[in-house]
């Protein structure tokens, strides 16, 4: 019964991140005092990113490691990679990072607008699919980022985190 949960939990993830949920124009019709738009897909996209990597920090925090058999880590990993996509392509449009920072530092205290710039370079330099693929490949029901063998997974694993980690500074 595991397996099929499991297998439609990955199913799940692999139409999430391949229905291309996101859009990557920014459309702005509502701008706040600073003059980013808290309407527009880039601020959106921003927020998704913030609550997905609260969301893997609060279980980090909660379980004292990154637990790759549970089903709501492995939504919000495909989540944060499907949104830290939508910034790889648009990091050097000025307008939509802006935006896109504005609204990660939105969704979360624990990310702010000292630590948002390193977050955004090191969650986009990882490779968060290998991650998601190596917790699909497995037939190991304890598996967790201390007994994962490949090396860019485990690297991939080391960079988030160091990430979610950082964001327990910012406390």
């Amino acid at each position: 019964m595991k397996k099929l949960s499991f297998v439609a939990v990955l199913t799940v993830i692999i139409l999430f991140v391949s229905c291309g949920t996101i859009n990557n124009g920014a459309t702005t019709s509502t701008t706040n005092t600073s003059g980013i738009s808290t309407t527009s897909q880039a601020y959106t996209s921003g927020r998704g990113f913030g609550t997905s990597l609260t969301a893997l920090y609060n279980s980090y925090k909660t379980a004292g490691k990154l637990n790759l058999n549970d089903a709501t880590n492995l939504l919000n990993l495909a989540s944060l990679a499907t949104y830290a996509s939508a910034i790889k392509g648009n990091a050097k449009n000025t307008t939509f990072y802006k935006e896109f920072a504005a609204g990660a530092v939105a969704s979360s205290n624990l990310i702010t607008t000292n630590n948002i710039a390193s977050i955004i370079s090191s969650v986009i330099n990882t490779d968060i699919n290998s991650i998601v693929n190596a917790a699909r490949s497995s037939n190991n029901t304890n598996t967790n980022t201390n007994t994962n063998t490949n090396s860019n997974t485990a690297a991939a694993v080391n960079t988030l985190t160091s990430v979610l980690n950082a964001m327990n500074n910012a406390k």
